[in-house]
């Protein structure tokens, strides 16, 4: 399957809810049971470069705008109602004086209350 396939498919097979708290729909059982290529992608991902902060049961993903594709994928195949936020690129002052460059990010946050 290519990737729009793919999201078909998930979309068919995995159903976004909503939960009483929160009006954003969420496919919860995303990861339960691996049936694509982009879910073990997707997953792999997360753990590599993914974080939950478990008090606001959010699943964030931020990376440099270069890669807002796999952002977009996050947000497309498991909440398409999720938030996504964008960092500014900024010059700062770090050790010795020394001026650092930080890219600009995108990220997505994907709620589930």
């Amino acid at each position: 399957m290519n990737k729009e396939e793919q999201i078909e498919f998930i979309k068919d097979n995995y159903p976004a809810t909503t939960h009483h708290i929160s009006k954003r729909r969420v496919r919860h059982n995303f990861f339960s049971s691996i049936k694509t290529e982009l879910q073990a992608y997707l997953l792999g991902f997360y753990t590599a470069d993914g974080s939950i902060d478990e008090k606001r049961k959010t699943l964030r993903v931020e990376l440099q705008k270069g890669d807002s594709e796999i952002v977009y994928l996050f947000k497309d195949s498991i909440s398409e109602d999720a938030r996504l936020y964008q960092t500014k690129e900024k010059d700062f002052m770090g050790p010795r004086g020394k001026v650092i460059h930080a890219h600009g990010n995108i990220g997505v946050d994907i709620t589930s209350a």
